[in-house]
Protein backbone atom coordinates (compact mmCIF):
# COMPACT_ATOMS: atom_id res chain seq x y z
CA UNK A 1 0.00 0.00 0.00
CA UNK A 2 0.88 3.47 -0.43
CA UNK A 3 -0.11 7.50 -0.10
CA UNK A 4 0.51 10.53 -1.88
CA UNK A 5 -0.13 13.41 -0.33
CA UNK A 6 -0.16 17.16 -2.27
CA UNK A 7 -2.05 19.40 -3.81
CA UNK A 8 -5.24 19.20 -5.30
CA UNK A 9 -4.77 20.10 -8.50
CA UNK A 10 -1.32 17.99 -8.46
CA UNK A 11 -3.19 14.68 -9.41
CA UNK A 12 -2.00 14.53 -12.74
CA UNK A 13 1.62 14.86 -11.07
CA UNK A 14 0.66 11.93 -8.84
CA UNK A 15 -1.14 9.97 -11.60
CA UNK A 16 1.78 10.27 -14.03
CA UNK A 17 4.59 9.10 -10.82
CA UNK A 18 2.52 6.67 -9.88
CA UNK A 19 1.80 5.31 -13.55
CA UNK A 20 5.38 4.89 -13.96
CA UNK A 21 6.60 3.60 -11.09
CA UNK A 22 3.83 1.26 -9.38
CA UNK A 23 3.01 -0.17 -12.77
CA UNK A 24 -0.39 1.59 -13.46
CA UNK A 25 -2.15 1.02 -10.10
CA UNK A 26 -5.00 2.74 -9.93
CA UNK A 27 -5.60 5.28 -7.43
CA UNK A 28 -8.23 5.84 -4.53
CA UNK A 29 -10.05 8.16 -3.99
CA UNK A 30 -9.04 11.20 -3.41
CA UNK A 31 -9.69 12.42 0.45
CA UNK A 32 -9.78 16.11 0.99
CA UNK A 33 -7.23 17.30 4.30
CA UNK A 34 -8.92 19.53 6.78
CA UNK A 35 -7.49 22.92 7.51
CA UNK A 36 -5.28 24.24 7.58
CA UNK A 37 -4.60 22.92 3.93
CA UNK A 38 -8.17 22.73 2.30
CA UNK A 39 -6.76 22.61 -1.24
CA UNK A 40 -4.71 19.38 -0.58
CA UNK A 41 -5.89 15.80 -0.40
CA UNK A 42 -4.21 12.08 0.14
CA UNK A 43 -4.31 9.61 -2.50
CA UNK A 44 -3.33 5.76 -1.95
CA UNK A 45 -3.63 2.51 -3.95
CA UNK A 46 -2.17 -0.68 -3.54
CA UNK A 47 0.33 -2.43 -5.53
CA UNK A 48 -0.25 -6.55 -5.94
CA UNK A 49 2.87 -8.38 -7.26
CA UNK A 50 2.35 -11.81 -8.91
CA UNK A 51 4.63 -14.14 -7.25
CA UNK A 52 5.74 -16.94 -9.94
CA UNK A 53 4.22 -20.44 -8.43
CA UNK A 54 8.38 -22.00 -8.40
CA UNK A 55 9.52 -18.77 -6.53
CA UNK A 56 11.52 -19.94 -3.86
CA UNK A 57 13.75 -17.86 -0.83
CA UNK A 58 13.98 -14.54 0.22
CA UNK A 59 12.77 -11.42 -2.15
CA UNK A 60 13.01 -7.53 -1.69
CA UNK A 61 10.40 -5.13 -3.91
CA UNK A 62 12.93 -2.29 -4.17
CA UNK A 63 11.42 1.32 -4.49
CA UNK A 64 13.05 3.24 -7.28
CA UNK A 65 11.16 6.61 -6.52
CA UNK A 66 12.70 10.30 -6.93
CA UNK A 67 14.10 11.31 -4.21
CA UNK A 68 11.61 14.19 -3.52
CA UNK A 69 7.80 14.80 -2.42
CA UNK A 70 6.75 16.89 -5.27
CA UNK A 71 6.31 20.00 -2.52
CA UNK A 72 8.09 22.89 -1.25
CA UNK A 73 7.99 24.62 2.31
CA UNK A 74 7.39 27.71 3.13
CA UNK A 75 10.98 29.32 1.90
CA UNK A 76 9.82 27.28 -1.88
CA UNK A 77 13.08 24.70 -0.84
CA UNK A 78 11.84 20.93 -1.77
CA UNK A 79 10.34 18.62 1.15
CA UNK A 80 12.10 15.62 0.77
CA UNK A 81 10.66 12.25 1.63
CA UNK A 82 10.15 10.95 5.07
CA UNK A 83 11.26 7.44 4.02
CA UNK A 84 11.16 4.92 1.94
CA UNK A 85 10.39 1.38 2.83
CA UNK A 86 11.22 -1.87 0.78
CA UNK A 87 9.38 -4.67 1.36
CA UNK A 88 10.52 -8.41 1.81
CA UNK A 89 8.77 -11.77 1.01
CA UNK A 90 10.36 -14.92 2.19
CA UNK A 91 8.91 -18.14 0.62
CA UNK A 92 10.94 -20.96 2.35
CA UNK A 93 12.19 -24.29 1.13
CA UNK A 94 13.23 -27.22 3.10
CA UNK A 95 13.17 -30.78 2.92
CA UNK A 96 9.84 -33.14 2.74
CA UNK A 97 9.94 -36.74 3.92
CA UNK A 98 6.54 -38.51 2.58
CA UNK A 99 5.13 -41.68 2.51
CA UNK A 100 6.95 -42.18 6.16
CA UNK A 101 6.12 -45.68 6.85
CA UNK A 102 5.51 -47.31 3.57
CA UNK A 103 7.35 -48.74 1.17
CA UNK A 104 7.10 -45.24 -1.16
CA UNK A 105 9.00 -43.24 1.31
CA UNK A 106 11.26 -41.03 0.24
CA UNK A 107 12.42 -37.40 0.64
CA UNK A 108 12.67 -34.15 -1.77
CA UNK A 109 14.98 -31.01 -1.15
CA UNK A 110 14.32 -27.43 -1.99
CA UNK A 111 10.09 -27.80 -1.61
CA UNK A 112 8.21 -25.23 -0.21
CA UNK A 113 5.50 -26.23 2.91
CA UNK A 114 2.54 -25.81 0.07
CA UNK A 115 4.26 -28.01 -1.95
CA UNK A 116 5.24 -30.62 0.29
CA UNK A 117 1.54 -30.66 2.01
CA UNK A 118 0.50 -32.06 -1.49
CA UNK A 119 2.35 -35.08 -1.08
CA UNK A 120 1.28 -38.45 0.56
CA UNK A 121 0.83 -38.71 4.31
CA UNK A 122 2.18 -39.16 6.78
CA UNK A 123 4.79 -36.59 5.89
CA UNK A 124 6.29 -33.55 7.91
CA UNK A 125 8.22 -30.34 6.25
CA UNK A 126 11.16 -29.02 7.67
CA UNK A 127 12.35 -25.42 6.18
CA UNK A 128 16.06 -24.97 5.56
CA UNK A 129 16.51 -28.78 6.20
CA UNK A 130 18.08 -31.85 3.21
CA UNK A 131 17.61 -34.97 2.70
CA UNK A 132 21.27 -35.58 3.35
CA UNK A 133 19.97 -35.05 7.19
CA UNK A 134 17.97 -38.13 6.53
CA UNK A 135 14.21 -38.48 7.27
CA UNK A 136 14.73 -40.42 10.65
CA UNK A 137 16.20 -36.98 12.22
CA UNK A 138 14.86 -35.37 15.14
CA UNK A 139 13.86 -32.43 14.94
CA UNK A 140 12.50 -29.87 17.90
CA UNK A 141 9.00 -29.19 18.10
CA UNK A 142 7.50 -25.88 18.07
CA UNK A 143 5.71 -25.57 22.18
CA UNK A 144 2.45 -25.51 22.93
CA UNK A 145 0.15 -22.52 23.01
CA UNK A 146 -2.57 -21.46 25.66
CA UNK A 147 -6.63 -21.30 24.47
CA UNK A 148 -7.16 -17.50 25.26
CA UNK A 149 -9.93 -15.67 26.13
CA UNK A 150 -11.02 -12.02 26.67
CA UNK A 151 -10.26 -11.08 30.37
CA UNK A 152 -13.17 -8.94 31.48
CA UNK A 153 -15.37 -7.07 28.94
CA UNK A 154 -13.26 -5.38 26.24
CA UNK A 155 -10.49 -6.87 27.88
CA UNK A 156 -7.55 -8.41 26.80
CA UNK A 157 -7.09 -11.73 25.90
CA UNK A 158 -5.53 -14.43 28.74
CA UNK A 159 -5.28 -18.15 28.89
CA UNK A 160 -8.09 -20.05 29.95
CA UNK A 161 -8.13 -21.16 33.20
CA UNK A 162 -10.51 -24.46 34.05
CA UNK A 163 -10.96 -26.51 36.98
CA UNK A 164 -10.94 -29.59 35.45
CA UNK A 165 -9.38 -29.71 31.73
CA UNK A 166 -6.42 -28.08 29.99
CA UNK A 167 -6.75 -26.49 27.12
CA UNK A 168 -4.32 -25.80 24.25
CA UNK A 169 -3.62 -25.83 21.02
CA UNK A 170 -0.32 -27.71 19.93
CA UNK A 171 1.31 -29.29 16.61
CA UNK A 172 3.66 -28.11 13.26
CA UNK A 173 1.63 -29.34 10.57
CA UNK A 174 2.43 -32.43 8.68
CA UNK A 175 4.84 -33.68 11.39
CA UNK A 176 3.48 -37.03 13.77
CA UNK A 177 4.00 -35.71 17.28
CA UNK A 178 3.13 -36.47 20.86
CA UNK A 179 2.24 -34.70 23.73
CA UNK A 180 3.26 -35.18 27.44
CA UNK A 181 1.66 -33.44 30.45
CA UNK A 182 4.12 -33.15 33.85
CA UNK A 183 2.27 -32.66 36.96
CA UNK A 184 3.97 -29.94 38.87
CA UNK A 185 2.63 -28.49 41.87
CA UNK A 186 -0.82 -29.83 42.69
CA UNK A 187 -2.78 -28.99 45.70
CA UNK A 188 -3.52 -31.88 49.14
CA UNK A 189 -3.69 -34.56 48.86
CA UNK A 190 -3.11 -34.65 44.93
CA UNK A 191 0.37 -33.42 45.82
CA UNK A 192 1.43 -37.40 45.69
CA UNK A 193 1.03 -37.05 41.76
CA UNK A 194 3.77 -34.06 41.99
CA UNK A 195 6.42 -34.86 39.37
CA UNK A 196 4.34 -37.53 37.38
CA UNK A 197 4.67 -37.25 33.60
CA UNK A 198 1.78 -38.44 31.27
CA UNK A 199 0.73 -39.08 27.87
CA UNK A 200 -2.58 -37.61 25.42
CA UNK A 201 -4.20 -39.88 24.51
CA UNK A 202 -6.32 -40.37 21.47
CA UNK A 203 -7.94 -37.06 20.72
CA UNK A 204 -11.99 -37.70 19.91
CA UNK A 205 -14.46 -35.54 19.11
CA UNK A 206 -17.86 -34.84 21.67
CA UNK A 207 -20.68 -32.72 21.31
CA UNK A 208 -21.00 -29.71 23.54
CA UNK A 209 -24.98 -31.18 24.19
CA UNK A 210 -24.39 -34.94 24.90
CA UNK A 211 -21.69 -37.10 26.42
CA UNK A 212 -18.42 -38.86 25.63
CA UNK A 213 -20.43 -41.46 23.09
CA UNK A 214 -21.98 -38.32 21.50
CA UNK A 215 -20.70 -36.48 18.40
CA UNK A 216 -23.66 -33.83 17.75
CA UNK A 217 -23.00 -30.76 16.81
CA UNK A 218 -21.14 -28.19 18.32
CA UNK A 219 -18.18 -30.33 18.88
CA UNK A 220 -14.69 -30.20 21.05
CA UNK A 221 -12.28 -31.58 21.10
CA UNK A 222 -10.79 -33.99 23.91
CA UNK A 223 -8.14 -36.74 24.80
CA UNK A 224 -8.00 -38.21 28.40
CA UNK A 225 -4.19 -38.72 29.83
CA UNK A 226 -2.74 -42.05 29.68
CA UNK A 227 0.65 -43.34 31.52
CA UNK A 228 2.31 -45.51 28.67
CA UNK A 229 3.90 -43.82 25.76
CA UNK A 230 2.89 -46.72 23.98
CA UNK A 231 -0.80 -45.48 24.63
CA UNK A 232 -0.08 -41.83 23.23
CA UNK A 233 -0.90 -40.46 20.41
CA UNK A 234 1.53 -39.37 17.79
CA UNK A 235 -0.18 -37.58 14.78
CA UNK A 236 -0.71 -34.10 13.15
CA UNK A 237 -2.13 -32.09 16.43
CA UNK A 238 -1.99 -29.28 14.41
CA UNK A 239 -5.19 -30.04 12.64
CA UNK A 240 -7.38 -30.71 15.81
CA UNK A 241 -7.18 -26.75 17.04
CA UNK A 242 -7.71 -26.44 20.61
CA UNK A 243 -7.38 -29.71 22.75
CA UNK A 244 -8.96 -30.55 26.24
CA UNK A 245 -7.38 -32.37 27.99
CA UNK A 246 -8.80 -34.67 31.20
CA UNK A 247 -7.98 -36.29 33.66
CA UNK A 248 -8.10 -37.25 37.67
CA UNK A 249 -5.29 -35.59 38.83
CA UNK A 250 -6.10 -32.47 36.79
CA UNK A 251 -7.58 -30.25 39.86
CA UNK A 252 -8.52 -27.20 41.02
CA UNK A 253 -5.39 -25.38 42.60
CA UNK A 254 -2.93 -27.39 40.08
CA UNK A 255 0.19 -26.55 37.61
CA UNK A 256 0.93 -28.46 34.89
CA UNK A 257 3.72 -28.47 31.65
CA UNK A 258 2.58 -29.51 28.69
CA UNK A 259 5.45 -30.56 25.96
CA UNK A 260 5.70 -31.65 22.46
CA UNK A 261 7.93 -33.90 21.11
CA UNK A 262 8.59 -35.41 17.46
CA UNK A 263 7.73 -39.32 16.30
CA UNK A 264 11.48 -39.55 15.20
CA UNK A 265 12.51 -38.36 18.51
CA UNK A 266 13.42 -40.38 21.28
CA UNK A 267 11.28 -39.95 24.27
CA UNK A 268 13.66 -40.75 26.91
CA UNK A 269 15.98 -37.90 26.29
CA UNK A 270 14.78 -34.40 28.21
CA UNK A 271 16.59 -32.45 25.17
CA UNK A 272 14.55 -34.09 22.51
CA UNK A 273 11.10 -32.08 24.21
CA UNK A 274 9.99 -28.93 23.38
CA UNK A 275 9.93 -25.86 25.65
CA UNK A 276 7.10 -26.47 28.64
CA UNK A 277 4.03 -24.42 28.19
CA UNK A 278 3.02 -24.16 31.93
CA UNK A 279 -0.80 -23.85 32.56
CA UNK A 280 -2.75 -24.04 35.82
CA UNK A 281 -6.14 -24.51 36.81
CA UNK A 282 -8.60 -22.34 38.66
CA UNK A 283 -7.03 -20.74 41.90
CA UNK A 284 -10.29 -21.05 43.50
CA UNK A 285 -12.51 -24.25 43.20
CA UNK A 286 -15.75 -23.80 41.93
CA UNK A 287 -14.73 -20.43 39.90
CA UNK A 288 -16.09 -20.84 36.25
CA UNK A 289 -16.53 -17.66 35.04
CA UNK A 290 -16.36 -14.22 35.08
CA UNK A 291 -19.47 -11.75 34.24
CA UNK A 292 -20.88 -12.32 30.77
CA UNK A 293 -20.13 -9.81 27.85
CA UNK A 294 -22.92 -9.29 25.91
CA UNK A 295 -20.62 -7.47 23.16
CA UNK A 296 -19.24 -10.80 22.49
CA UNK A 297 -21.83 -13.23 23.56
CA UNK A 298 -19.78 -15.14 26.02
CA UNK A 299 -18.49 -15.36 29.59
CA UNK A 300 -15.35 -13.93 30.33
CA UNK A 301 -12.04 -15.47 32.25
CA UNK A 302 -12.76 -16.92 35.75
CA UNK A 303 -11.96 -14.02 38.13
CA UNK A 304 -10.86 -15.92 41.57
CA UNK A 305 -14.70 -15.41 43.46
CA UNK A 306 -17.82 -18.33 43.32
CA UNK A 307 -20.78 -16.93 42.81
CA UNK A 308 -24.17 -17.18 41.79
CA UNK A 309 -25.20 -14.96 39.30
CA UNK A 310 -21.91 -15.64 37.40
CA UNK A 311 -20.61 -19.33 38.19
CA UNK A 312 -23.83 -21.14 39.21
CA UNK A 313 -26.00 -19.51 36.95
CA UNK A 314 -23.73 -20.23 34.42
CA UNK A 315 -23.36 -23.79 34.61
CA UNK A 316 -27.24 -23.70 34.78
CA UNK A 317 -27.24 -22.35 31.37
CA UNK A 318 -24.98 -25.19 29.96
CA UNK A 319 -27.18 -27.84 31.68
CA UNK A 320 -29.85 -26.38 29.71
CA UNK A 321 -27.68 -25.70 26.78
CA UNK A 322 -28.89 -22.33 26.43
CA UNK A 323 -27.03 -19.81 23.92
CA UNK A 324 -24.12 -18.28 25.48
CA UNK A 325 -23.36 -20.89 27.75
CA UNK A 326 -19.79 -21.55 28.79
CA UNK A 327 -18.26 -24.79 26.58
CA UNK A 328 -18.01 -27.91 28.36
CA UNK A 329 -14.63 -27.88 29.00
CA UNK A 330 -15.17 -24.78 31.65
CA UNK A 331 -18.35 -26.09 32.96
CA UNK A 332 -17.82 -29.93 33.54
CA UNK A 333 -16.32 -30.46 36.88
CA UNK A 334 -17.76 -34.09 38.02
CA UNK A 335 -17.61 -36.75 39.11
CA UNK A 336 -13.90 -37.71 39.98
CA UNK A 337 -13.03 -38.74 36.32
CA UNK A 338 -15.11 -36.30 34.57
CA UNK A 339 -17.90 -37.67 31.89
CA UNK A 340 -18.16 -35.10 29.42
CA UNK A 341 -21.48 -34.61 30.48
CA UNK A 342 -23.66 -31.53 32.22
CA UNK A 343 -25.98 -32.73 34.61
CA UNK A 344 -27.86 -31.00 37.60
CA UNK A 345 -24.64 -32.46 39.77
CA UNK A 346 -22.39 -29.89 37.69
CA UNK A 347 -24.24 -26.89 39.16
CA UNK A 348 -24.61 -28.36 42.65
CA UNK A 349 -21.18 -29.09 43.00
CA UNK A 350 -20.55 -25.42 41.77
CA UNK A 351 -23.06 -24.45 44.61
CA UNK A 352 -21.21 -26.60 47.14
CA UNK A 353 -17.97 -24.21 46.55
CA UNK A 354 -20.31 -21.09 46.64
CA UNK A 355 -20.95 -22.90 50.01
CA UNK A 356 -17.10 -23.18 50.98
CA UNK A 357 -17.08 -26.52 50.70
CA UNK A 358 -13.97 -28.03 49.45
CA UNK A 359 -12.86 -30.21 46.66
CA UNK A 360 -15.13 -33.42 47.30
CA UNK A 361 -12.61 -36.12 45.40
CA UNK A 362 -9.52 -37.53 46.42
CA UNK A 363 -6.97 -38.70 44.37
CA UNK A 364 -6.76 -42.89 43.57
CA UNK A 365 -3.90 -44.85 44.67
CA UNK A 366 -2.75 -45.39 40.90
CA UNK A 367 -3.27 -42.74 38.85
CA UNK A 368 -2.67 -44.91 35.75
CA UNK A 369 -5.92 -47.18 36.70
CA UNK A 370 -8.24 -44.65 38.39
CA UNK A 371 -12.30 -45.97 38.83
CA UNK A 372 -15.13 -44.67 40.14
CA UNK A 373 -17.36 -46.51 41.41
CA UNK A 374 -15.75 -49.36 40.25
CA UNK A 375 -15.68 -48.35 36.67
CA UNK A 376 -12.21 -47.64 34.87
CA UNK A 377 -12.25 -43.32 33.88
CA UNK A 378 -13.05 -42.99 30.25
Amino acid sequence: DFVFFGREDALVFADHEVATVFGGTVLSPPVVSPDPFPSEGLYGGTKVLVVPADARGTFTVGLHFPQRSGLADQNNLPVPLLGLFPAKITIEVGQCCHDIGTDDAGCIDSVTRGECAAMADPLYFLPGGTCADGCGACFPARAAEPDLIPATRAGDLIPVVNNRFLSFRVGDRNQLQGVRVTFGELPPPFDRWNGLTLWAGEPERVSERGGLDDDRAPTFTTARLVCDVGEAFFGDWSELGTVHLRHEGIVPGGTYLVQVVNATCDAGLESNFSAPLELTTAARWGDVVGVFDPERGLWTAADQSVDIPTDVISVLNKFANRPGAPMKARADVEPACVDLKINILDVVRILDAFRGLPYPFVPDDDPCDSRYWGAPCR
